[in-house]
């Protein structure tokens, strides 16, 4: 060390190598940190122990880019997802009022239908009276039978 530093301080090119050399201690065995000079065999196990620190790191990084990557395709996936079930929840509402008309059609259907019948109940009452008159009501009728299904133009 070609400078001095004050009592308890360290100079600055080696406070990050000893905080380097005390991890690998920590990890290594536990023991407590190394105060003086360090011997040939201490180095030695020393830059065993920063080699195997090393690969723990750049497992540790490699790992955290694994998992980062995986978090933005699953943010994909999500988003990709919510605009999906935007737009089935839009179909869902056509498909809703589709089927709320086609009630209505239906239901307007039945309504004739059921005049219709009301009309011929009407018409095939005894009380009626001549046979002219009934005549006249049988080409009512195929007038009126007629009508219904070419009213509106539904069916072709």
């Amino acid at each position: 060390m070609a400078e001095q530093a004050g009592a308890g301080e360290l100079p600055a090119w080696g406070a990050s190598t000893l905080f380097l050399y005390e991890v690998v201690f920590l990890i290594s065995d536990g023991s407590h940190l190394h105060d003086g000079p360090f011997s040939m065999e201490e180095q030695m196990e020393s830059s065993t122990e920063l080699a195997k620190l090393e690969q723990f790191v750049d497992k540790l990084l490699t790992k955290y880019h694994e998992l980062k990557d995986n978090f933005h395709k699953l943010q994909a996936t999500l988003r990709e997802r919510d605009s999906e079930i935007v737009d089935l929840k839009e179909q869902i509402a056509e498909l809703s009022n589709e089927r709320a008309h086609v009630g209505e059609r239906v239901a307007g259907l039945i309504d004739r239908i059921e005049e219709w019948e009301a009309e011929q109940e009407m018409d095939d009452d005894p009380q009626s009276g001549s046979e002219a008159a009934s005549a006249e009501d049988g080409q009512d009728q195929a007038g009126l039978q007629g009508s219904l299904f070419n009213e509106g133009g539904d069916n072709a």
